[in-house]
């Protein structure tokens, strides 16, 4: 099966097939996730992995941390700045239909961004309230990237 065709078979799977069929996805999800061609198939990529699959991961296994969190947080935290630094350049350029559904676009995608970040923190911490402090460290280190430029960015303008 190829990469495209393997990607749109999981976009529709259920979340039976999805939790079955966990093991053997994520490899090639992220695989395809760190190849990706271009910023919106990255985010498609991610949204699968985060809202099909990460349910069905045990947040307390150590193969959770290695092989998902640290695999597909780091080139989450690194969209978002991507992302933000083609919005700050599109923004100042003149007024047209191309500059306002490319700033729409490069807004969908750090919304999506946010919404992924999001769903692992909230699957990292979900399971015991007292996990807050052995939380995964590509977690807390990419939603605190996330946060700290959002916030800093904000401030400066």
């Amino acid at each position: 099966m190829s990469q495209t065709s393997f990607l749109a078979s999981v976009a529709h799977w259920t979340q039976i097939e999805c939790k079955e069929r966990v093991l053997e996805a994520i490899p090639k999800l992220i695989t395809l996730y760190k190849n990706a061609e271009d910023l919106q198939q990255t985010v498609d990529i991610l949204k699968i992995l985060c809202s099909s699959f990460l349910p069905h991961l045990d947040i307390s296994t150590a193969d959770t941390e290695k092989e998902f969190y640290s695999a597909v947080m780091p080139q989450a935290s690194d969209m978002f700045d991507s992302a933000v630094d083609n919005l700050l350049a599109e923004a100042g350029m003149t007024e047209s239909d191309h500059l306002q559904k490319t700033l729409l676009t490069l807004l969908t995608v750090l919304m999506d961004i946010c919404e992924c970040l999001e769903l692992c923190l909230g699957h990292a911490i979900n399971k015991e309230e007292e996990r807050l402090s052995s939380l995964p460290h590509a977690v807390s280190s990419s939603v605190l990237h996330v946060l700290y430029c959002s916030y800093t960015h904000c401030s400066v303008r």
